[in-house]
């Protein structure tokens, strides 16, 4: 499958699109850090996303996710009054939103 190389103004869109407050994932680096590094790490991020979708193979670390237990209402000792979360990592969600917002998953779409 040929897949269209995603471009730096792709990725520096989609990191734009994080939300600052949202938590880190598993390995800590919150939305609005890699928005401040943006400039510092576009060039890199591009090239794993695009060698990522070329070799058709998403790095196990982007899919390791945090799960983190939300209160939901009654006693809070109680544990079916929580339900999970799962936080990925702030690059996984980069890549997600790249991804999706691609050429090749747009013609798939229609």
């Amino acid at each position: 499958i040929f897949v269209n190389p995603v471009t730096i103004d792709e990725v520096i869109t989609a990191m734009k699109t994080l939300k600052s407050g949202s938590g880190a994932g598993w390995d800590d680096v919150k939305p609005s850090a890699l928005k401040e590094v943006a400039d510092l790490i576009v060039v890199p991020l591009t090239d794993l996303i695009n060698l990522s979708l070329q070799q058709g193979v998403v790095p196990v670390e982007l899919k390791i996710a945090r799960v983190v237990p939300i209160y939901k209402a009654g006693e809070k000792q109680e544990l079916v009054n929580y339900r999970p979360v799962s936080v990925l990592p702030s690059v996984s969600k980069v890549y997600e939103r790249v991804v999706y917002n691609s050429d090749f998953v747009s013609r798939e779409k229609q």
